[in-house]
C-alpha cells in the first residue's frame, strides 16, 4: 500500500467513536471459557476464552473445537 493510503486508514481508525456498552456486552456474552481438569477431577487451569486456551496449548481453534465435540458425544 501507498504511505498515503496507510495514513488515511490510520486516521479513520483513530477517529472512530468508542464502542458502545451494547456492543461490549455482546462481545462478552459470546466468549466461552474453558476449564481443564486433572484425571482426579481437580481443576488444572481455567482459560477465559477458547482463544486463550488455544494460544496456551499451541493448537488451532478448530482443532480444539473438534476435540471438544468428540468429548461431549
Amino acid at each position: 500500500m501507498k504511505p498515503e493510503t496507510i495514513d488515511k486508514l490510520r486516521q479513520i481508525v483513530l477517529n472512530r467513536p468508542p464502542v458502545s456498552e451494547e456492543v461490549k456486552n455482546k462481545c462478552i456474552s459470546n466468549v466461552r471459557s474453558l476449564t481443564l481438569y486433572n484425571l482426579n477431577g481437580t481443576v488444572y487451569v481455567k482459560y477465559i476464552s477458547i482463544w486463550d486456551a488455544t494460544r496456551a496449548i499451541n493448537c488451532s481453534e478448530k482443532q480444539l473445537e473438534e476435540h471438544l465435540k468428540h468429548i461431549k458425544s
